[in-house]
């Protein structure tokens, strides 16, 4: 759905109900032609979120100084579809996407719908995904979660982890956290009561190659032919943002799987948001 200015409108000024249907209905809204920029950019997403988080990665470029704001992706090449932190219990809710300058060819973004993927997965994988949930066991840093959480100093972190339900999937160890976080494959998105793959099964695999994570469950590896299938089905519920300067897009991680084509033209800017709603 496209929300377009045609009467020189602020972006705060939009409905906020027109906007909250439209994101629960379609699970993507697209702001087009209105004069954004950072202080405004931040305003809108604050606006409709509880919580904001930085992705820690060292591909991405703060930009905000509170590092909330950051570019996507530095590299070049395309990236496969996957919902953003699925892979750990921290997945946003809502992904804000802002195209400062547009690409002049190629380099689309790509969304897939989640919710209609499930509905096509033949009944064999429905039941295999039902009956085996998802296992991202892997290590990463102490600096990788307090970057995350916005949490500083080791004591902090393993009082936040060891607070609530996240002291299951988290044991820390020196300066290292060691991961086993599981998950169902098909789950219920936040915002509409049906079953949706949304997760990055497709982002990490590689054609000929055991995909070692994510894992079922029980450590077994997750079929190359059944991944197969996946992009297929994928394919169909697929498709590109042509951007244009100034576009805003705001998508339900819980619902959509994004990526993008390869970039073929290197003054295409894009920053990110990520956050929890608060509707």
């Amino acid at each position: 759905m496209i929300i377009a200015d045609d009467s020189d409108e602020e972006l705060l000024s939009v409905d906020r109900n027109t906007v909250v249907t439209y994101f629960k209905m379609h699970g993507a809204v697209l702001f087009r032609s209105f004069s954004i920029g950072v202080e405004k950019l931040q305003a809108f997403v604050k606006a409709y979120s509880k919580a904001q988080i930085s992705y820690p990665g060292n591909q991405r470029a703060p930009i905000s100084p509170d590092g909330t704001v950051q570019t996507v992706d530095v590299s070049a090449g395309p990236i496969p579809l996957h919902s953003e932190l699925s892979h750990t219990p921290f997945r946003p809710d809502v992904c804000w996407f802002y195209c400062v300058t547009a690409p002049t060819s190629g380099s689309e973004t790509i969304l897939c719908d989640g919710s209609l993927l499930a509905s096509e997965l033949p009944v064999s994988i429905v039941q295999l995904f039902e009956s085996n949930m998802l296992r991202y066991r892997r290590t990463t840093t102490i600096a990788f979660l307090e970057r995350l959480l916005g949490i500083k100093g080791a004591d902090a972190l393993r009082e936040f982890l060891n607070a609530g339900s996240y002291g299951q999937f988290y044991e820390m160890q020196g300066k290292e956290v060691r991961q086993d976080f599981v998950a169902p494959a098909l789950r219920e998105a936040k915002f509409l009561d049906r079953p949706v793959f949304a997760n990055n099964i497709i982002h990490n695999y590689r054609p000929g190659k055991p995909l070692l994570y994510p894992t079922f469950a029980n450590g077994s590896i997750i079929p190359e032919d059944l991944v197969v299938t996946l992009q297929q089905i994928a394919q169909r519920y697929t498709f590109e943002i042509q951007w244009r300067d100034d576009d805003l897009l705001m998508f339900d991680n819980t619902r959509l799987m994004h990526g993008r084509h390869a970039i073929a033209d290197s003054r295409r800017t894009i920053w990110t948001q990520f956050s929890d709603a608060n509707f």
